[in-house]
């Protein structure tokens, strides 16, 4: 008799019911498609970039020729030195179109000192080209990365390396949106490469070139060459030094030691800018959005199962304030608190159960998607979509 009062009751409120089962399926929806999108990205991530042992921090140059630089050419690089000074190029880049040897010893100077200012640092210089061509009436662009030995090493989600200067490797989500796979031909300036694999670098997890926000992974990526290709490039070419903590180097050691002072050592005036990779947004935004994204679908689910809560409390305080008439009949007979409470829980776990069921299997459906979206901005390894019983655990048992 008891159950059968407390169900004819709650057919009453099946208008709050069935908001109640909306707000339940949002709940669950939301933790289990961002904890699977992100889980998705966020475990290969990590290992790429220990693999391809990512930048700690980068520094800009300037691209002119100083003082220091003029004294170097005239007793180190003949070549140049011999040039009438007319002729000689304003730029550490365009020393390169004339004797390369005294190019790269000018950078491997620039290294030297930064090295020998501050102990706990490795540094390694980054070559790139941006090239921009037309294919079929759409304009494109790609900033082609010299590989480099030690640090920001390339990462092959698929394929290889390029082997001969007819082939090319780009990345992964540009080669999707135009259509691209493995071993077709694409037209870079009216040369024909081959793709020969689908390659990332960690210090360029965002497709962001210079100082406008313009993120297209359609119309412009990253790419590989081999040496050979990319020197036979007319572009000039642009370099930064990408650099990695050693010993007990750390974030806040650097920023103290480093980054604070710097601008007052005369012999590092060539320096424009030192930046830590967690604050490189084409690098390091990736942390804070993979954390940040993790943190939101939990703080949103927390959320709406609060309010999930609130409605359940206020809906079956009316119910008991409704029903105080037959609950002091059923007390007067000998039923317990326990007693009567005990049907609105089972119905309303009824209720329950299979929305917090429904909410994760459509989280889990709508995850590839989402990561799908969240793949189409940046460029980072990632793993299909699969059930993780942590995650199940967190999404169904524990709302439950």
């Amino acid at each position: 008799m008891l159950f059968k009062n407390v169900f004819r009751t709650l057919q009453k409120q099946y208008i709050q019911l069935i908001l109640l089962g909306v707000i339940i399926v949002l709940s669950s929806f939301m933790y289990t498609v961002m904890e699977y999108a992100i889980g998705g990205v966020m475990e290969l991530t990590e290992n790429y970039f220990e693999e391809a042992n990512q930048e700690d921090f980068a520094i800009s140059m300037l691209d002119i020729i100083l003082e220091e630089d003029v004294n170097y050419i005239i007793s180190d690089c003949p070549i140049v030195a011999a040039l009438p000074p007319a002729n000689w190029p304003f730029t550490i880049s365009g020393i390169k179109n004339i004797d390369s040897t005294c190019y790269y010893d000018i950078l491997a100077r620039r290294t030297e000192l930064i090295e020998d200012t501050y102990t706990g640092i490795n540094l390694e210089v980054r070559e790139s080209k941006d090239v921009y061509f037309s294919n079929d009436g759409e304009s494109f662009r790609i900033r082609f990365l010299k590989d480099m030995d030690d640090i920001n090493t390339s990462f092959f989600v698929a394929g290889s390396a390029p082997d001969t200067p007819s082939e090319v490797a780009v990345a992964e989500t540009f080669a999707k949106m135009n259509d691209l796979s493995i071993g077709d031909i694409f037209t870079v300036k009216d040369k024909d490469y081959t793709i020969s694999g689908f390659v990332l670098f960690p210090d360029y997890n965002l497709p962001m070139f210079g100082s406008d926000f313009i993120l297209d992974n359609k119309t412009q990526t990253v790419g590989l060459l081999s040496d050979q290709e990319f020197e036979s490039f007319e572009e000039n070419v642009t370099f930064e030094i990408a650099g990695v903590f050693t010993g007990t180097m750390n974030e806040d050691l650097f920023e103290e030691n480093v980054i604070d002072d710097y601008n007052n050592q005369d012999e590092l005036d060539f320096i424009s800018n030192i930046v830590l990779t967690i604050n490189n947004t084409r690098s390091g935004a990736i942390y804070a959005e993979l954390s940040g994204g993790r943190a939101y679908g939990i703080l949103m689910s927390l959320l709406v199962a609060s309010i999930g809560l609130m409605i359940v409390g206020i809906m079956v305080s009316r119910v008991l304030h409704s029903q105080r008439g037959p609950i002091g009949i059923l007390k007067s007979m000998g039923y317990s608190n326990n007693q009567i409470t005990k049907p609105y829980i089972i119905f309303i776990g009824i209720l329950a159960l299979p929305t917090i069921f429904l909410g994760y299997y459509i989280g889990l459906i709508a995850a590839t998607p989402f990561k799908d979206i969240f793949m189409s901005f940046y460029l980072l390894p990632h793993v299909p979509i699969e059930q993780s019983i942590t995650t199940f655990f967190v999404a169904v048992i524990v709302p439950f």
